[in-house]
């Protein structure tokens, strides 16, 4: 089973975030994904070139911030 570690050390605003969770899960796009949260459930469900479509993974997420 792949895992990815999201690290909250490495964006400090939601934009960022957004790039970030972009080049974790997605790999080889020649477009960027929408910044918003629907995008990033969409990125989660996979099929963007780190993980196939509805393919089991375990995400971990550390050093989170609010």
């Amino acid at each position: 089973m792949k895992e990815f570690i999201i690290n909250g050390n490495k964006f400090k605003t939601e934009k960022a975030f957004h790039k970030y969770a972009e080049s974790l899960f997605t790999y080889g796009l020649n477009w960027e994904t929408g910044r918003n949260l629907d995008a990033f459930a969409d990125i989660l469900s996979g099929g963007f070139g780190q993980h196939d479509y509805d393919e089991k993974f375990k995400e971990t997420w550390i050093n989170l911030k609010f």
